[in-house]
């Protein structure tokens, strides 16, 4: 087990791959303007005995957390759909489905663009920001914690994947929990902003499945993976 009040962690910033900074410029499918924060829960404030009894929560958290969890958070720290496809079918690679990736990389710009647009009218200062009690234990991430954008993409992801692959549906929700549960026990987020992700994810998904170019690339998405044999 893990004694974290005798654990330094020595935050690193890795400078991301080409491959890596090309999939952050995808168009997404709408505009974030589009959405109305209030299309998910109001957050409790800084200052709130909800928030402070969530803070709690994470300290007590971070006393039990593994050293394979914190390896987990630092794999997963860039949202990316591979920690999400390759995990649970580690076919599911870039280079043999383009298409699918093609979808996946829209979908998470604009996972993020509405997630970002929402965090940044909350403004809920992240745990390890909020009190030094809860200790930062990967590389520290930028901007606000409310809704957790980690949990948004994951779940959107999933839900997306799920739709192409119903054999894999539960295996791709169980991933997408772990991932946003990691970044509770690394203090980047408190539990609400776990609630106000998942809220945001099926928010986002029935924007996505209305949208004709989603639609155009599920499809071609959809047909590629028939043609591997993945699904029938």
């Amino acid at each position: 087990m893990l004694k974290l009040k005798n654990y330094i962690v020595i935050a690193v910033v890795f400078l991301p791959t080409l491959l890596q900074a090309k999939q952050l410029i995808h168009k997404p499918y709408f505009n974030a303007g589009n959405f109305n924060p209030a299309v998910i829960d109001i957050p409790a404030s800084a200052d709130s005995k909800e928030l402070k009894d969530e803070i709690q929560q994470i300290i007590k958290l971070q006393e039990n957390t593994e050293l394979t969890d914190i390896d987990f958070a630092l794999d997963e720290k860039e949202l990316r759909p591979e920690i999400v496809t390759e995990y649970v079918n580690n076919n599911l690679s870039r280079q043999k489905y383009p298409k699918l990736y093609k979808l996946l990389d829209r979908v998470s710009s604009t996972s993020r663009d509405i997630t970002d647009s929402i965090k940044n009218h909350y403004k809920i200062p992240r745990p390890y920001l909020l009190t030094k009690a809860v200790q930062p234990l990967i590389s520290p991430s930028l901007g606000y914690a409310y809704p957790s954008g980690h949990t948004t993409g994951s779940y959107t992801y999933a839900a997306v994947l799920s739709l192409l692959m119903p054999k894999y549906s539960q295996d791709f929700k169980n991933r997408a929990n772990e991932i946003a549960w990691h970044r509770v026990q690394v203090g980047m987020h408190y539990p609400q902003d776990l609630a106000g992700g998942k809220q945001l994810a099926l928010v986002i998904l029935g924007g996505l499945i209305q949208n004709q170019e989603f639609q155009q690339d599920f499809a071609e998405a959809l047909q590629e993976l028939k043609q591997y044999n993945l699904i029938k």
